[in-house]
């Protein structure tokens, strides 16, 4: 497998940024924007559209060649393709590291996930 199709998680989503423009998110990890600091948020151009991607999404597709799906008839992210050009053992090895990559993020929110869940079950008794 060269290609994978990953859902945008902020298809969503978009923000006023202080300039005035509104711009769509894109994540593959995050479900909402208030999970990561405002400032960690990067200002991406690609195809004369501009997007807000968080740090992690935009590792990924660094290391890809990455297309945009829309979903039908709209202007918004349904996810993104990405695609490489290695084969055999390199290949493997490649998504091997993606999925470690990704499984550390995962990893990330969910103890973040639980920390807020605790603190909110400790402020209703």
């Amino acid at each position: 497998m060269k290609s994978i199709v990953i859902p945008n998680m902020l298809f969503n989503k978009k923000v006023k940024l202080s300039d005035g423009h509104v711009v769509k998110m894109l994540s593959i990890f995050y479900k909402h924007p208030y999970l990561l600091q405002e400032d960690i948020w990067e200002r991406l151009d690609y195809n004369n559209e501009t997007f807000l991607v968080d740090p992690d999404t935009l590792h990924i597709m660094s290391e890809h060649l990455t297309e945009l799906v829309y979903l039908d008839r709209t202007d918004k992210i349904q996810s993104i393709r990405i695609t490489t050009d290695l084969e055999g053992e390199p290949l493997q090895k490649h998504w091997d590291t993606i999925l470690e990559y990704c499984a550390k993020v995962r990893y990330d929110i969910n103890k973040y996930n639980h920390m807020i869940e605790h603190l909110q079950s400790n402020e209703e008794d």
